[in-house]
């Protein structure tokens, strides 16, 4: 089940998302570089009151993702999966379930932020979903990241 995350669950969003990233990264970042966990109670909050965020909830919050609106465009931020979740349409769903919200809202263009070009299955996850691959920047000890986009 997909819906909007309660202020109450921010200890179980931040578990979601540092397991999933310390999971996911932390054998394409340098040792000296990789911060873990990537996320704190504090900045959780301050994330949190700027943008919306989204749980997939089983018998527990197993994915998130974030949706901040900038008039006709969002970004999307914070997409993850318990790593014992992943590839069961659990991500798909929860951007699926984001871009309907964009929509209703009048959006536009989705972007979803810094895709480490080493992160192959993080592009591969947003080319499946239509996002295209737009500006990079170099990131100097992770490589090139790139903007994907999608227009909706």
């Amino acid at each position: 089940m997909i819906r909007k995350a309660k202020k109450s669950e921010l200890e179980e969003i931040l578990n979601v998302i540092n397991k999933s990233n310390r999971n996911a990264y932390r054998a394409i970042i340098p040792k000296e570089h990789f911060i873990d966990p990537i996320l704190n109670r504090e900045k959780l909050e301050e994330e949190f009151n700027q943008m919306t965020f989204y749980v997939y909830k089983l018998h527990r919050i197993v994915g998130v993702a974030a949706l901040k609106i900038e008039k006709d465009s969002a970004n999307i931020r914070w997409v993850h999966v318990l790593p014992e979740y992943r590839k069961k349409g659990i991500g798909g769903a929860l951007l699926g379930h984001i871009e309907k919200e964009a929509k209703r809202a009048g959006v536009r263009r989705l972007k979803a932020f810094y895709v480490f070009e080493n992160a192959f299955w993080a592009r591969k996850f947003y080319e499946k979903l239509g996002f295209k691959k737009s500006e990079s920047i170099m990131v100097p000890w992770k490589g090139r990241a790139w903007v994907y986009v999608k227009d909706i």
